[in-house]
């Protein structure tokens, strides 16, 4: 099916890959799950099943445990939803062409990720944080934001009530970089984007086996 190719910035013929990993308290990382699926199979419905099939199969194993970091793919109030009605924690990376009610505010209008952050920074503040709710929604959270160049604007599930808890959530989002890590390591160890499969049902094989054994590997690094 059709793809975005990140490195030649152009749509191109592939299989989507959703990519789990587990970030410990002492910082070492374990791979989970890679998950992939195409567009044209007849069982593709949308991205957002997907996901709310790959979340609830995780759920049902290992509950709602952990906080959870997604990037900006995620910024979506399905996947909030989804998120708050198994009570998961979570972090969220959110597109800066999102606008958001800020709940101290005592009109409650709309605004813009870069509106609010003008709002709430006080001097020259790194961090910055506002409970907020979502426009024509009930979903509300708070908006911590860590000011600069390329501001990073997180929702977050999380009561926040203090600049460290702020801080802390920054924290979390960092982490998530490791599952790009992993991605990297994962493809060219095992070389698994160069394997020409003659099925989907074969490929999916061989990321099964190939995510096992990337799996041993960190296993045995601790």
């Amino acid at each position: 099916g059709n793809v975005w190719d990140g490195s030649k910035k152009e749509v191109r013929k592939g299989w989507w890959m959703i990519e789990m990993v587990c970030h410990r308290n002492n910082r070492q990382t374990m791979p989970l799950l890679n998950y992939v699926f195409h567009t044209e199979s007849h069982r593709y419905r949308s991205h957002n099943r997907q996901i709310k099939k790959i979340v609830e199969w995780f759920v049902s194993i290992a509950g709602n445990r952990g906080i959870w970091a997604l990037d900006r793919g995620f910024d979506d109030v399905k996947m909030f939803l989804l998120l708050l009605l198994h009570r998961i924690q979570f972090v969220v990376r959110l597109r800066s062409t999102r606008s958001l009610i800020p709940l101290h505010i005592p009109n409650l209008k709309r605004r813009s990720l870069a509106q609010i952050a003008r709002l709430v920074r006080k001097g020259n503040e790194p961090i910055s944080f506002v409970p907020v709710q979502i426009p024509e929604t009930a979903v509300k959270g708070t908006l911590v934001i860590q000011h600069g160049a390329t501001p990073w604007y997180l929702f977050t599930s999380m009561n926040i009530e203090n600049l460290a808890q702020a801080q802390k959530v920054i924290s979390y989002y960092g982490r998530r970089w490791s599952v790009e890590d992993s991605g990297r390591v994962f493809k060219n160890i095992f070389n698994v984007e160069n394997i020409r499969s003659r099925t989907f049902k074969a490929l999916q094989r061989l990321v099964h086996i190939a995510t096992w054994a990337h799996a041993v590997l960190f296993r045995i690094s601790l």
